[in-house]
């Protein structure tokens, strides 16, 4: 399994990750067939301020990752910071391994390690 960065190419294969995590949680969703077009403009709305990762099989995209980068406001003395927020993360059921959880799910939270998964830049302290 490959871990890369997702680009305007990976739509459709993000939004078929994500009709299928809907659809694990929820059963088969009916929609009015615009749900591809909607999670497209979405996407395009969201580039830049979301860094989207694609978990991949061989060519079949099998899970995904974003974070959402927050620049925070500039403080007197200090060097400009930002943070990262990981709000989606999902993985097709039969590429999941049952034995492995991250960090994040084992209850490492705000003053636990922090993962950097952006591109290097002053860091907070």
């Amino acid at each position: 399994m490959t871990l890369r960065r997702a680009t305007a190419a990976d739509v459709a294969a993000l939004a078929a990750l994500r009709r299928a995590w809907v659809e694990e949680n929820g059963g088969v969703i009916v929609d009015s067939g615009t749900f591809e077009r909607d999670f497209a403009q979405w996407y395009a709305a969201e580039a830049g301020r979301r860094l989207t990762w694609v978990a991949a099989a061989g060519d079949e995209a099998v899970g995904m990752l974003n974070l959402v980068e927050f620049h925070r406001m500039p403080r007197p003395g200090r060097l400009h910071s930002r943070w990262g927020y990981i709000s989606n993360v999902f993985v097709l059921a039969g590429h999941r391994k049952p034995w492995y959880r991250p960090p994040i799910a084992r209850g490492r939270h705000r003053r636990g390690p922090r993962a950097r998964l952006c591109a290097p830049g002053p860091q907070p302290e």
